[in-house]
């Protein structure tokens, strides 16, 4: 949607390498959400074919691991309900509402689409809560 809103030609999508048969689950799953979902089908302006990039040399995708990672310990961590309570947890909260400040918010055809979208846990194999350990030890 973001295409269309800034007056894009075309999109690319652009997913960090992983290895060839989880980057192949990828590239199936995002032609099912193309091809198969209502809002994938309304795409209309997208290079069919994602591109699977290393983030070690692509720095754009290597700023998205980060930022990803730095909002999951967020969220795993509770941010979202209660104040920080360390040193570390107050730089997470810090970097987190700069993401936020950052992620464009677009509006479309009557609808808002957000810079950043928290998908509900039923929607991951593995939510924030389950996953890797996001407290500092020092």
């Amino acid at each position: 949607m973001y295409c269309y809103a800034c007056g894009a030609k075309n999109a690319i999508f652009v997913f960090d390498e992983t290895d060839d048969g989880r980057d192949k689950l990828y590239a199936t799953g995002f032609n099912n959400f193309l091809f198969r979902s209502q809002e994938g089908q309304a795409i209309k302006k997208v290079l069919v074919s994602p591109f699977f990039v290393s983030s070690s040399v692509t720095t754009t995708i290597e700023l998205a691991d980060i930022c990803a990672g730095l909002i999951r310990c967020y969220h795993q961590l509770g941010l979202q309900n209660r104040q920080p309570a360390s040193e570390y947890e107050e730089w997470l909260f810090s970097l987190y509402s700069v993401i936020l400040d950052r992620a464009k918010t677009i509006s479309w055809k009557g609808k808002t689409y957000n810079g950043i979208y928290l998908m509900p846990d039923h929607c991951f194999k593995m939510s924030p809560s389950d996953g890797e350990d996001c407290n500092r030890d020092d």
